[in-house]
């Protein structure tokens, strides 16, 4: 399920909405908590963690599940899907946002072997223990500059993609200059 958002209120107001979803898809909606979030740069971002922290949603860092001393190695995709199944099975029933996650799968190839599509595809249908089902758990995952790499999975209904699109304008032309070292 793919929705656009124009403005944080609008996307804050659809979280609350899907976290108390007492409709068609309710079981469906609570026993796979993952929610992509679409963003187009950093600053917008930081005020969507900013408003699910003042909601009482906890930030959960992708970097603290490595070991220590290898937080700097490249974490494949199939390893980082288990991460996330080893973390959502041990988690109470609170609602999360984990990030960086744009930022470690962006590098993933996905032109020979559609490692982020695959990440994605596998995620998506993790699902919540029982308790946190009852207690409609949700899992917000920000991916930031991503559209086109996501973009394929918009038809697709066993994913939820939020995207929101910000009112920071971005510059449509850039002044390159080019120097000539002797």
């Amino acid at each position: 399920m793919y929705k656009e958002y124009e403005s944080l209120e609008d996307l804050y107001q659809e979280i609350e909405i899907d976290k108390n979803w007492t409709g068609a898809e309710s079981s469906l909606r609570n026993r796979y908590p993952i929610r992509f979030v679409l963003f187009e740069n950093f600053g917008d971002f930081g005020e969507f963690v900013q408003v699910c922290q003042d909601h009482d949603v906890y930030v959960q860092s992708i970097e603290k599940w490595m070991k220590d001393g290898q937080d700097d190695l490249l974490i494949t995709y199939s390893q980082l899907a288990d991460l996330f199944k080893s973390y959502i099975k041990s988690l109470p029933a609170n609602d999360f946002v984990i990030a960086p996650f744009s930022e470690i799968t962006r590098f993933y190839d996905n032109t020979h072997y559609a490692e982020f599509d695959s990440l994605l595809k596998t995620i998506r249908l993790i699902q919540s223990p029982e308790e946190a089902q009852r207690e409609h758990q949700r899992i917000y995952v920000p991916l930031i500059g991503m559209q086109s790499k996501v973009g394929k999975f918009k038809d697709d209904p066993n994913i939820h993609i939020w995207e929101y699109h910000s009112k920071t304008l971005i510059p449509q032309h850039y002044n390159l200059t080019l120097f000539i070292s002797s």
